[in-house]
């Protein structure tokens, strides 16, 4: 009886040993499908927006709002749905000025590049400087530029849709430079306004337009351009002499 007991002893304890390396498999695969289960329903609560049928929108999150606003009236919700679902949206461009990583929504990086191409054939090199930034990034960037830079919290920098760009041109001793384009050398160098006459063709906008100070709350800043998903509405703007805060409040 002894005996038999220890038998049936051994064979339990073998079976429980073979159950649990299989329970450890199958909690893992049940782990991942319960993942994907969930990933799948976070999906189908977030807005979806219906995409343009540019050559740009294969890059772009149907779940992003390509025309969020930004500004001293419109923060910036931290956390919120559009925040949470940028943060896995985010790629990395190597910045035209000192060539570190600068983060930057996918969308706006894919119709960027195609902006840099169709430029490049015209003649001109444009590159980015700065696009994404957190809460620290502009607290540091009001830090350095106070006077030009708004409080964190009220910069559409935190969308990762606007892009501060720079222009590869020959200074007076022919060497090679990055500029930053500015309203007065816009003047001073009339290829300039080639960029902002290219825009709308990606879904880039200027974002800070001349004389719209009462509209966007800040100075016309041409190096500032913003991405709205859609060379439709892009043209609407540019063409029609718009901000964004203009077009918006039309619609």
């Amino acid at each position: 009886m002894e005996r038999t007991l220890i038998i049936i002893s051994a064979i339990v304890l073998s079976l429980l040993v073979g159950c649990s390396i299989n329970f450890g498999a199958l909690t893992e695969q049940a782990m991942e499908q319960f993942s994907g289960q969930f990933s799948e329903q976070l999906s189908e609560q977030l807005p979806t927006y219906e995409l343009s049928d540019d050559e740009f929108a294969r890059a772009m999150d149907p779940h992003l709002d390509y025309l969020i606003l930004v500004n001293g009236e419109h923060p910036y919700e931290f956390g919120g749905i559009y925040d949470r679902e940028l943060q896995n949206d985010l790629a990395y461009i190597a910045d035209c000025y000192v060539g570190e990583a600068t983060p930057i929504e996918k969308g706006a990086l894919y119709a960027f590049t195609l902006l840099q191409y169709d430029l490049k054939q015209k003649g001109m090199e444009i590159g980015l400087f700065n696009a994404y930034r957190t809460y620290e990034d502009q607290e540091e960037t009001m830090r350095l530029y106070p006077e030009t830079t708004v409080e964190p919290g009220f910069s559409e920098h935190h969308t990762g849709l606007v892009l501060d760009i720079m222009i590869k041109w020959s200074d007076k001793s022919g060497g090679q430079i990055w500029y930053t384009e500015t309203a007065e050398r816009q003047t001073e160098i009339p290829e300039f306004k080639v960029v902002h006459e290219t825009l709308a063709d990606y879904g880039f906008i200027d974002r800070y337009p001349p004389d719209k100070e009462a509209y966007t709350g800040l100075p016309s800043m041409p190096f500032e351009i913003r991405f709205v998903g859609s060379s439709e509405i892009a043209h609407e703007i540019m063409d029609n002499g718009l901000c964004l805060e203009e077009y918006l409040a039309s619609k």
